[in-house]
């Protein structure tokens, strides 16, 4: 993050990542309860009443998640090699915010 961020803004980098992988998380516990529920005809319930989905759902959802970890895997080639050093540093950035230019240098 340090890396690939202006050092004033490397806090906001890190919030946003924080932030984006709970709301994956919180998307991905939706989409697999979705997915569950619409095998839910086949499910089969217990003595307990626990409700028990037909494996065709776990391998429809399992393959979703295969396709979402290939996706990440093939995305995570596309970042650039920084080698420990910042790539914005000795840059000037000029930000709009509020309606005022605010100027930060790395």
């Amino acid at each position: 993050m340090r890396e690939v961020n202006p050092p004033a803004l490397t806090g906001v980098g890190v919030a946003i990542g924080n932030f984006s992988s709970y709301a994956f998380v919180a998307l991905l516990g939706t989409l697999s309860g979705g997915v569950l529920d619409a095998f839910r005809r086949g499910a089969r319930v217990d003595a307990a009443g626990a409700l028990h989905y037909p494996d065709a759902a776990y391998l429809v959802l399992f393959g979703i998640y295969l396709l979402i970890g290939l996706g990440a895997h093939l995305l995570a080639f596309r970042i650039r090699e920084t080698y420990g050093k910042n790539i914005h540093e000795g840059r000037t950035f000029t930000v709009r915010l509020l309606g005022r230019n605010i100027t930060l240098r790395a």
